[in-house]
């Protein structure tokens, strides 16, 4: 039986003493229940505490307000109503609470604070996936472009001008198309790089990463990568049925073979990649299994999943997919968790729930990053590559370009939950980071409107990880 109160803090006694003013439950609390046991959580604290599910009424009639006098001192309810006051989440009646929301917003947001360049060395690629975000936006016909050695280095420079040197890890990714097709572009971006770094001039935890399909690395590539200490990341979408649909070569042929040869070839050099993974209608059934076996296969050091995206020529992802890819989702994490490999989608909101740190922004396109597109553009979306929107800086101007006074930067720096009022009820707020502005203007028309998509996936993790926290602490007690 769920004693009264269980507190998701250290565990220790607190001192229960009542308020001496009338108080109601804050508007950034939310209650959940399963079984005899139920849940208030802080939307911005991120404090579950559980309780016997018979109190949850009382909760519910906090939200008007209650006076001290409507119960007895020493009872379930006047120590509930102690504890919820003693960790925050009751309020004075009168109290505005999402002037706390405003305020956290103020301070954090408005300012790029740039961590990550995004170099998309050339639009081309070789396969023609069915989901890809750059190609979805290009116009027919299409020019391919590669981006010259004299941008680079330009945006290399520009970067080390911007970047925030107290980021723990800056990273420099060289994005497509597929970025193997410029491969010379790489190699001499990196030397740059690397001089930049040894003279000082980069913060020395600099990162240079390679989000590939695989195809073109070669074993001079491949140990060019490994010499220079490269992270690569391999795109992947499960088994040879899952992953072929939907990523094919321009003839409609499949891509899987090319995509284990270039994986194994990597790893023939010392190289261990991680995984990139789209969950799509097409492959979502057999998640797991497909995961099963790229780690019994593979064993990958990391695997990173998104669930697709809407583009411009796939503008119609439902919650019913969102949900089913969700619950996949997190049946993956556990086994990657399982087996010690890291799953950065989930893994996230584990760290912000677990600390306590609100995870004020989801994607690094607010405000966190430098994205140069092939032409010497300078945006904050990789996704908007072929159209050159959110690209209000030129490499080829005179005048130097500076993020914290484009007005499009500024506006991206702004997009975060909290300040967006519609999220103000939301039990995520503080753990969600706002999912893709790009996907949510697709869908709706402005960055400004949330990314349905990635909401129903934030609600349905966090639940579940204030669930799975109830579990390790009943097994922590009953061990004990």
């Amino acid at each position: 039986m769920e004693s009264n109160l269980h507190f998701a803090t250290d565990g220790s006694d607190i001192d229960l003493k009542l308020p001496k003013s009338p108080r109601r439950l804050s508007r950034l609390c939310h209650t959940l229940s399963r079984g005899d046991v139920g849940v208030v959580f802080h939307s911005l604290s991120m404090l579950p505490i559980f309780i016997n599910a018979e109190l949850l009424p009382f909760v519910a009639s906090l939200r008007s307000g209650q006076d001290l006098q409507n119960f007895q001192p020493n009872s379930p309810q006047a120590d509930l109503f102690a504890c919820l006051d003693r960790y925050g989440m009751l309020v004075d009646v009168n109290a505005d609470e999402y002037e706390l929301v405003r305020e956290i917003a103020n301070e954090h947001l408005g300012t790029p604070r740039i961590s990550v360049l995004y170099l998309v060395v050339t639009d081309d690629c070789n396969f023609a996936c069915s989901y890809c975000a750059v190609e979805s936006r290009f116009a027919e016909p299409t020019v391919h472009t590669r981006l010259t050695a004299s941008h680079a280095s330009q945006a290399i420079l520009l970067f080390r001008k911007y970047v925030d040197r107290s980021a723990p890890r800056p990273r420099i990714v060289f994005y497509g198309g597929e970025p193997m097709l410029n491969f010379e572009l790489i190699k001499s971006a990196t030397n740059l790089v690397e001089h930049l770094i040894k003279r000082g001039d980069l913060p020395q935890t600099t990162r240079i990463h390679v989000i590939t399909n695989g195809s073109l690395l070669t074993d001079q590539s491949a140990t060019w990568l490994a010499q220079h200490q490269i992270q690569v990341s391999v795109s992947m979408d499960g088994r040879q049925f899952a992953h072929d649909s939907s990523r094919k070569l321009r003839s409609g042929h499949g891509t899987f073979d090319l995509a284990l040869r270039g994986y194994r070839c990597l790893q023939s050099k010392g190289i261990r990649p991680s995984i990139s993974w789209t969950i799509t209608e097409e492959n979502v059934d057999h998640l797991l299994p497909d995961v099963e076996w790229i780690v019994d296969e593979l064993d990958p050091p990391a695997m990173g999943f998104t669930i697709r995206i809407d583009t411009p020529g796939h503008v119609r992802t439902t919650d019913r997919f969102v949900m089913e890819a969700t619950q996949a989702l997190l049946a993956c994490f556990q086994l990657l968790r399982s087996r010690g490999i890291s799953e950065d989608r989930v893994t996230r909101k584990a760290r912000s729930l677990a600390s306590g740190q609100i995870w004020i922004k989801d994607c690094a396109g607010c405000g966190n990053q430098l994205v140069i597109s092939p032409h010497g553009r300078i945006g904050v979306c990789q996704a908007y590559t072929a159209t050159g929107s959110c690209f209000p800086g030129d490499l080829n101007q005179s005048e130097p370009f500076n993020p914290s006074l484009d007005p499009v930067f500024r506006e991206w720096s702004n997009r975060s939950p909290l300040s967006m009022p519609a999220c103000y009820s939301c039990i995520a707020l503080g753990n969600c980071g706002g999912g893709c502005p790009a996907g949510a203007e697709c869908v709706s028309g402005s960055i400004w409107c949330p990314d349905e998509r990635f909401c129903v996936f934030s609600r349905a993790t966090l639940e579940w990880l204030i669930w799975d926290i109830h579990k390790q602490r009943s097994a922590t007690q009953v061990a004990h």
